[in-house]
C-alpha cells in the first residue's frame, strides 16, 4: 500500500484542479482533451480527481494542449493562492458566450470600469 504525504497529494491535487479548470475554460470537453494526449476518457477523469500521478512527459503534452506553460500547471498553491479562480473561470466562459461585438466590449468596458 503506498504511503501517503500531504503535501505531495496537495501538490498533485491543485495540479488536477488547474488542469480542469483550464480544459473547462478552453471549452474543451475530457474526451476532446483525452484525445489530444492520446489517453482514455477514464485516464483523464482519474488526472482531473487527481486520483493517478501524471508523469512530466504527459504533463507537457497537457500543458501544450490547453496552452499553458507547464510551470503553471506545477505551481505550488500556497505560493499562488488564487481565491478567484473558479469566478474567474465563470466569467470568461461566459464572456466567450456572448456573440455580438458590441456587448462583447459593453462587457468588457463594464469589467474595465469596476476594475479602476
Amino acid at each position: 500500500m503506498p504511503r501517503h504525504n500531504k503535501t505531495i497529494d496537495d501538490l498533485r491535487n491543485n495540479t488536477a484542479r488547474k488542469i480542469k479548470e483550464l480544459r473547462v475554460a478552453k471549452g474543451l470537453s475530457r474526451q476532446q482533451l483525452a484525445n489530444k494526449i492520446d489517453v482514455t476518457h477514464q485516464q483523464l477523469k482519474k488526472y482531473e480527481d487527481g486520483d493517478n500521478a501524471i508523469a512530466s512527459s504527459r504533463l507537457q503534452l497537457i500543458a501544450h494542449a490547453l496552452g499553458a506553460k507547464i510551470s503553471y500547471l506545477l505551481e505550488d498553491p500556497l505560493v499562488n493562492d488564487d481565491s478567484n479562480n473558479r469566478m474567474m473561470m465563470e466569467l470568461s466562459r461566459k464572456f466567450k458566450n456572448i456573440k455580438n461585438p458590441a456587448k462583447r466590449k459593453a462587457a468588457l468596458d463594464i469589467i474595465t470600469a469596476l476594475a479602476s
